[in-house]
């Protein structure tokens, strides 16, 4: 099986970009199930038959002059929402297979798309680009009581708010400069990789906020990141992530604004530093034995061979 990697990245190779470190995983799996995956410019340079064309986040695809009647069209939408982009429909039409990582959402689009099998597919990590050159040790003269790597958008401003108020913390992300008064932890723009791994083994607590908390397993790909890297994720409740971690084991969890913002004043005050350690340890290992790109990678092919013949 032949599968043409498509994506709206225009530097691929840029180590940060998610479809970068899924193609890493990816190959890994398929190597091993004589699978080939190529990229638009190594399958235009070629000759090669293309059976399935796997889109990541861009379902406009341009060349398609240079693809067979039987080529097939897969399409992974990692975002989330409320109920399907209607522009997004239109555009999904004339495709085979669409991925979704929240399951809740899989009813809407069957309803919008009868003619399209419609999937879960959850997002993952690649754990060699979270090797962080210190390990998480709360006792060992930590950086921060906690910090938050993302954006601030709509639906964040409360949580944005709070944090602002509690100090010993840093931010990272965009948009946060946009705000009428930006909070003092802002450290500037995103961090990827290796730097942020480090900067989450050097933080007592990583910050999660999911807006979407109440869609099944709609949670984002920061939360692997966190446990790949050996950071301890300090999240809202999210529905359906029990269904891969366990509170407590693999994360800890806060149940409002009052009870994240009293904890992150002093993560020791709550949390015994070796419990800490021990819950860095068992994510690490949940995450990089059974939620990597190459694993994913696996699920994938598993998938695009079922409907191969629809």
């Amino acid at each position: 099986m032949n599968i043409l990697f498509h994506s709206n990245a225009l530097n691929l190779e840029k180590t940060y970009r998610e479809e970068y470190m899924m193609l890493k995983g990816f190959s890994k799996a398929f190597e091993k199930l004589d699978v080939n995956i190529f990229t638009p410019h190594e399958f235009f340079s070629g000759s090669k038959k293309i059976d399935w064309v796997f889109s990541y986040k861009s379902p406009k695809i341009s060349g398609k002059r240079y693809l067979t009647k039987d080529t097939k069209f897969a399409f992974f939408y990692p975002d989330v929402s409320d109920e399907p982009d209607q522009k997004l429909i239109e555009m999904l039409k004339d495709y085979d297979l669409l991925l979704v990582t929240d399951k809740g959402s899989i009813p809407q689009f069957e309803e919008a798309l009868p003619d399209i099998t419609v999937r879960q597919f959850r997002q993952g990590v690649e754990p060699s680009f979270y090797r962080s050159v210190f390990p998480y040790n709360p006792n060992n003269n930590p950086l921060w009581n906690w910090i938050f790597a993302g954006s601030i958008y709509r639906g964040r401003e409360e949580f944005a708010n709070r944090i602002a108020k509690v100090p010993r913390g840093a931010i990272f992300g965009n948009r946060w400069e946009k705000l009428s008064n930006p909070p003092v932890q802002w450290k500037g723009i995103d961090i990827y990789n290796e730097e942020l791994a480090m900067r989450i083994c050097k933080s007592i607590l990583t910050l999660n906020y999911n807006v979407y908390s109440y869609l099944d397993e709609a949670f984002s790909v920061r939360v692997y990141k966190t446990m790949s890297s050996g950071g301890v994720l300090f999240t809202n409740p999210m529905k359906g992530f029990d269904n891969l971690f366990e509170e407590g084991v693999h994360y800890l969890k806060y149940d409002d604004y009052d009870e994240m913002t009293t904890i992150l004043r002093d993560p020791l005050e709550y949390y015994d530093a070796d419990k800490l350690m021990q819950i860095s340890k068992n994510a690490q290992l949940e995450v990089n034995e059974n939620h990597t790109y190459e694993k994913r990678g696996a699920e994938l092919c598993k998938l695009l061979q079922s409907n191969m013949n629809q």
